[in-house]
């Protein structure tokens, strides 16, 4: 098979960098470059000699090349500064897995206006910046993963005006947009809850449910795209990570699994009977 090129963003720790090396293991492609992204550079690289040692001590090291880059995800910019270098390197993209994103609420922080600006900005507006960004230079049966959570379930909504919303057929990027921005505003005049938000980690699972329901509006605009290109959705499930914490019940390789699973098996290509846009968990399609 031929070559491919990936991209992980968020890439330094955690389920992050599992999936980088899991990819290198895994694909069943000639060979693969990936990309292995973060904002912070220091501790990028380290992530990156971490993976490259581990290839090499499961005597993998040669069937796929791993690569540092910078890429901020709450930086437009940072974000095209990074096209532009994939682009002169290897010309196009096959696999795109949009794993950026911060929790504080996790770490008992209030849900303050600040906060839940900075978490909007960096898991949904950081990810479609990403999605925007590189469709243009994404090749023939690419792929597109996005990383949600459990608390990005409707369930956790409190209004059913809200669910509606998210749901519609209807929604477009810029309704989108408009409802996590008035999430925000909700937080900011302390309406939120009366509203119908979540009361649990708000500003977290706000983020990750316009994230399933961004996967859906993507697939919707990328029907009849010749390139058949698959998006998908995921819940890796509650890992033991700086975010999940060190009572969670899997390791950051098993939390990679079903991202994996979704870059690489013919069974979520998009054209499968799975169907494109679908929000996954434990490797099967799973109720939002």
């Amino acid at each position: 098979m031929s070559s491919k090129v990936a991209i992980v963003t968020g890439a330094n720790k955690g389920i992050g960098q599992s999936l980088v090396r899991r990819l290198a293991l895994e694909h069943t492609f000639s060979s693969l470059t990936i990309y292995l992204t973060a904002r912070d550079a220091v501790r990028g690289e380290r992530a990156l000699r971490d993976v490259r040692a581990a290839l090499e001590a499961e005597g993998a090291a040669g069937r796929s090349e791993v690569r540092f880059a910078t890429c901020d995800v709450a930086d437009v910019g940072s974000i095209r500064g990074l096209r532009s270098w994939v682009e002169k390197e290897v010309g196009g993209v096959d696999i795109l897995v949009n794993n950026a994103g911060i929790g504080d609420e996790f770490h008992g922080l209030p849900t303050t206006p600040s906060l839940a600006e900075e978490t909007i900005r960096i898991n949904y507006y950081g990810l479609l910046n990403m999605c925007e960004t590189f469709l243009p230079i994404l090749r023939p049966s690419a792929r597109i993963v996005n990383l949600s959570s459990g608390v990005g379930k409707l369930y956790n909504l409190g209004s059913r005006d809200l669910e509606r919303e998210f749901r519609s057929k209807d929604l477009s990027v810029e309704r989108l947009n408009a409802l996590v921005d008035q999430f925000v505003d909700d937080v900011r005049t302390g309406t939120y809850q009366t509203r119908g938000w979540p009361g649990s980690w708000p500003a977290y699972s706000v983020s990750k449910i316009a994230v399933i329901a961004l996967t859906g509006v993507l697939a919707h605009q990328l029907v009849g795209d010749p390139r058949e290109i698959a998006v998908h959705v995921c819940d890796p499930g509650w890992t033991r990570t700086d975010m999940g914490g060190e009572t969670a019940p899997k390791s950051a390789d098993q939390g990679a699994q079903t991202p994996i699973f979704l870059a690489l098996s013919p069974e979520a290509s998009a054209t499968s009977l799975a169907g494109n846009g679908r929000f996954w968990g434990n490797n099967r399609v799973t109720a939002w």
